[in-house]
């Protein structure tokens, strides 16, 4: 025989597993929508290199999708804009450096 008390328990087990899979799927909404800011961000940093700069800008390229920090590409782009060379967009007028990379993964400042 099923007592209150152990259909009440169920229902709990229940709301906790709905609210569980609520929260997952937001946060995985959320980590998404960061990840295609981040995306997006590469692609008109890069875009804009081998526009201006053509072929000779690859390894930037692939160094700015490397980075994964919206923050630090936000930065990148403002700094790439005032770049009238190569050169200069490989350390970004010397605030950014694209290259080489700190110990942590990420360009120095």
């Amino acid at each position: 025989m099923i007592t209150n008390l152990e259909i009440a328990l169920e229902e709990m087990e229940q709301q906790a597993e709905m609210r569980g899979l609520i929260k997952g799927r937001a946060e995985g909404e959320a980590f998404g929508e960061a990840r295609g800011k981040v995306e997006k961000a590469q692609d008109a940093i890069c875009k804009y290199l081998r526009r201006r700069f053509g072929d000779a800008s690859a390894s930037l390229q692939q160094k700015v999708r490397e980075m994964t920090s919206l923050e630090v590409l936000d930065g990148v782009m403002e700094e790439l804009f005032a770049a009238n060379t190569l050169e200069e967009a490989g350390t970004s007028s010397g605030k950014v450096s694209i290259s080489p990379f700190s110990s942590s993964g990420g360009p120095t400042w």
